[in-house]
Formats: C-alpha cells, sequence, structure tokens
C-alpha cells in the first residue's frame, strides 16, 4: 500500500523444481542440478536451489522430483 492506494499484482504460478525462478523448467536448471548433484549444505558446490525436498543435499531424489516437471512452463497470471 503506497499513499493509501492497493496495488494488486496477479504472478500467477510458478512451476516447482525451477531452480532459478525464470517460470520454466529447463535446461539451465537441469545444468544447476548437475553441478550440486551428490552435495549437501555446506560443501563448496552445493547450491541451495538444486535441493527440492528439504533434506540439504541433492540427490536423486532432487532429480526425479526436477524431471517430473522437464520443459514445462508455469502458469500465466490469472488476471491481466
Amino acid at each position: 500500500m503506497t499513499r493509501g492506494v492497493v496495488n494488486n499484482v496477479e504472478m500467477g504460478l510458478m512451476r516447482a523444481r525451477d531452480c532459478n525462478d525464470e517460470n520454466n523448467v529447463t535446461a539451465i536448471d537441469f545444468v544447476i542440478l548437475k553441478n550440486s548433484f551428490g552435495q549437501a549444505s555446506g560443501e563448496p558446490s552445493y547450491d541451495e536451489r538444486a535441493g527440492f525436498n528439504g533434506d540439504n543435499a541433492v540427490t536423486s531424489v532432487d532429480f526425479t522430483l526436477l524431471k517430473s516437471n522437464f520443459g514445462q512452463g508455469g502458469a500465466p497470471p490469472i488476471d491481466p
């Protein structure tokens, strides 16, 4: 709210497993996951964006989650 004015913004829905938050699950997301694969929190190559299930490690579980949405984009905004 700015000066008594309410600004509503519709962001749509982002596709899960999108490492770089571009609303598409692409090869870029795969590369982010690949570069962290087998790493855990605290290790030099670990990138928390690739850890989808919250266990602080990038494993085959995270790969399977990314694979389930690979090539897909998120929903466009609901209200134009």
